[in-house]
């Protein structure tokens, strides 16, 4: 049996994921798709380890001991699998409700540096588009004769030094402008031209510090957002770019003092989500007579 059959007839979950399961989808947004198959007993405790399966298009289905690892660290692309809305679970069975019934088990203050990590991943995605837009590259790479320094050499006095490290460094800023340039989305680079910086990257960095701080607020995870017309007001412009920084600095500072104000755990109870990942297992094999 391949990885993508196995992953058909193993999975657990299937469901929607991305701007339509936040509630952000435009016309044209892509659908991507995010779910979890349990592998065989050789793929787990044997010599043929599987860790996911990615589809056509953006499809990803996670082996569950993967999925359980990511989830347990609280990584934020994993973890809203555990409470995204019913309506957009397109599968599930007994073995994931069970999973779901614990969910709970995987929020801990790990989230104040997983989700603002993956927001301040999108911020510095921000700032470098920002200085590309306001400073382009220019069509012709940098010229080598630039490099090339006066400096004094002892023993030999004056002489013409070529500064390869800095030659290198322009050379792959300017490399990777173009390629931004050449790949981007032609809608999305409308609104970047017009507002000076991405606002899908904006949208996305506003949602995962307010997730954050959701989290360590006891709210639970909100992957169907409530704050939908505002998240999707920043991403036609709302803010200006000096607004958009000054408005992460806040966030990121109310994260830090919720980590102290939080009644979660610090870490994880491993034992206990151990204990679940195990019963998962040992019941689903054994009703498939594979254990």
């Amino acid at each position: 049996m391949n990885v993508r059959d196995l992953a058909e007839r193993h999975r657990i979950l299937y469901a929607r994921a991305g701007s339509h399961a936040y509630g952000l989808a435009s016309e044209t947004s892509d659908e991507d798709f995010r779910g979890v198959f349990i592998g065989l007993p050789d793929n787990v405790v044997g010599l043929y380890p599987v860790e996911q399966c990615d589809g056509p298009g953006d499809v990803v289905i996670y082996e569950l001991k993967k999925f359980i690892q990511l989830a347990k660290d609280c990584n934020p692309n994993i973890i809203e699998l555990l409470y995204v809305d019913e309506s957009d679970i397109l599968f599930q069975n007994e073995w994931w409700q069970r999973i779901k019934a614990q969910r709970d088990l995987f929020l801990t203050k790990k989230a104040k540096f997983t989700f603002s990590g993956y927001a301040m991943a999108q911020l510095k995605r921000i700032r470098g588009h920002e200085k590309w837009i306001n400073n382009p590259m220019p069509e012709e790479p940098p010229d080598p004769a630039k490099y090339v320094k006066v400096k004094y050499i002892e023993g030999l006095g004056q002489k013409e030094v070529f500064d390869q490290n800095a030659y290198d460094t322009a050379l792959k800023q300017w490399r990777q402008y173009w390629e931004w340039k050449r790949n981007r989305n032609p809608q999305r680079a409308v609104l970047e031209e017009k507002f000076t910086y991405d606002t899908k990257h904006a949208t996305h960095l506003i949602r995962l510090f307010r997730m954050g701080i959701e989290i360590l607020s006891g709210q639970g995870v909100l992957v169907k957002r409530p704050d939908r017309e505002d998240l999707l007001a920043i991403r036609n412009g709302k803010l200006t770019y000096d607004e958009l920084l000054a408005l992460a600095e806040d966030y990121d500072r109310q994260l830090d003092e919720l980590y102290e104000k939080s009644d979660l755990p610090h870490a994880p109870d491993v034992e206990r989500i151990n204990q679940l990942l195990l019963e998962v297992y040992q019941g689903f094999w054994k009703e498939r007579g594979l254990w």
